[in-house]
């Protein structure tokens, strides 16, 4: 889409000031004035530190963002048991189409990485619906919050997936853990 390498660009500033003084770019992160999470700018600064050349780190992350369409796979087919696996396989073949897909899954953004984890948060939804299991919960909780860290967008689904797993476990030791 072309704005994915500028936004890169102008965020590698920000991991290089991560990555030559952390504590003192973390408390000043508003004066970056950047719409990413700083979760993101800590992950890309390590690498940053360790000296890993650019083209690893994006390789890298790429890797990552590939899980998006892995576990939408995975989603669908627990989603509807009874629809050809093949038709789900197109469905998300359209998704390495999209030009936003693959302008930032070859440069790091928060965006992509958030929706890659909250699409994992949703299996383990998926999952706690079909079997009812504390660690599909926990898992579902993890992944999700996890996502609303990297992109806030998805932060506001904790509220949805709570109030679900307050129906199901009402008062007992579990709400708790998942509190």
């Amino acid at each position: 889409t072309g704005g994915a390498i500028n936004d890169y660009i102008r965020q590698k500033s920000i991991v290089n000031s991560f990555s030559d003084n952390f504590f003192k770019s973390l408390i000043n992160y508003e004066q970056f004035t950047t719409r990413h999470s700083p979760i993101l700018i800590s992950f890309l600064s390590i690498f940053e530190k360790i000296g890993a050349d650019d083209s690893i780190i994006r390789l890298i992350y790429l890797h990552l963002c590939l899980l998006l369409p892995i576990f939408f796979f995975k989603c669908l087919k627990i989603k509807f048991e009874k629809i050809d696996k093949i038709i789900f396989i197109i469905l998300i073949s359209l998704i390495f189409i999209s030009p936003t897909f693959r302008s930032l899954t070859i440069w790091p953004d928060s965006r992509i990485l958030g929706l890659t984890f909250f699409t994992i948060g949703i299996y383990y939804f998926l999952k706690f619906e079909k079997e009812r299991k504390l660690i599909f919960a926990l898992n579902n909780i993890f992944f999700v919050a996890l996502s609303s860290y990297i992109s806030p967008n998805f932060c506001l689904f904790s509220l949805l997936f709570f109030f679900k797993f307050a129906i199901y476990f009402k008062f007992s030791k579990n709400i708790f853990l998942i509190i």
